[in-house]
């Protein structure tokens, strides 16, 4: 048995704080889970990632969680959720693919949870998350990212698009 440092100690005092705050902020417990298997994951395979650039990775996924919820808490449209900035800002800043695409499965997961298990949320964040993986993979210069963002723009509105089209074709048959 090896006795738990400092680090891991931290990671412990950590962990239950955000249980602490998701109970409190009465969010679904899976979000801080999440939370905790992200950072295990990426620290189990990829240990070249210091500890900043994990903070990196919090930092960004709740860039995309902190508002994701109070659009939805609040009633407003889902497509206000930023659901490509995520992914697109993950792939330009640690450009791997694999760490872009974990943080968007753990977003739209998240978010998922949050809007009462919508599958459609879900969904969208990740075909969305997906596709500013593909479009923005090796980028480095300004226009080739904003070619990506108008990229991803067009696939979201495709998505969005097409789940509005079969939403109004259920409720027109009623």
């Amino acid at each position: 048995m090896t006795k738990p440092g400092k680090k891991d100690l931290k990671i412990y005092i950590f962990a239950a704080a955000g249980f602490l705050f998701a109970f409190f902020a009465k969010i679904n417990i899976g979000v801080p889970f999440v939370l905790l298997l992200l950072h295990f994951y990426s620290k189990s395979r990829h240990p070249c990632l210091k500890c900043p650039k994990r903070l990196y990775l919090i930092l960004l996924f709740l860039l995309a969680f902190v508002p994701g919820y109070f659009i939805l808490k609040n009633n407003l449209p889902v497509y206000l959720i930023p659901f490509s900035l995520v992914p697109l800002l993950s792939i330009l800043l640690f450009n791997n693919p694999e760490i872009s695409l974990l943080l968007t499965l753990a977003i739209s997961f998240s978010v998922a949870l949050v809007s009462y298990n919508s599958f459609l949320v879900a969904i969208l964040f990740f075909a969305a998350g997906v596709s500013s993986c593909i479009f923005a993979k090796s980028t480095r210069k300004r226009t080739t990212v904003i070619r990506a963002g108008i990229a991803v723009g067009v696939v979201s509105l495709v998505l969005l698009s097409w789940e509005c089209c079969r939403f109004l074709s259920i409720y027109s048959t009623r």
